[in-house]
C-alpha cells in the first residue's frame, strides 16, 4: 500500500472519531471498509478439518514444549 493511500486512510480515521458508523460519510465507512478487507486478507488462520484432530495436535504440541 502506498504512502498517500495510508495517509489518506490516517487522516480519515482522525476525521472519524466518535462517529458512528450510521453517522459516518459514505466516504469515510469506504474506508472503514477498506481497512477492515485489508485487516481480514492480511491474516491466515488455518481451521483444521477435524477439531478431533485438532485437540490431538495440540495436546501433542503442549506436551512436547513441556519436555
Amino acid at each position: 500500500m502506498n504512502t498517500e493511500r495510508l495517509l489518506k486512510m490516517k487522516s480519515s480515521f482522525e476525521a472519524a472519531k466518535g462517529i458512528c458508523w450510521e453517522d459516518a460519510s459514505e466516504e469515510i465507512q469506504q474506508e472503514w471498509t477498506t481497512c477492515w478487507d485489508l485487516a481480514i486478507a492480511s491474516v491466515t488462520i488455518e481451521l483444521p478439518q477435524n477439531p478431533l484432530e485438532f485437540k490431538r495436535d495440540r495436546h501433542a504440541q503442549l506436551s512436547a514444549s513441556y519436555q
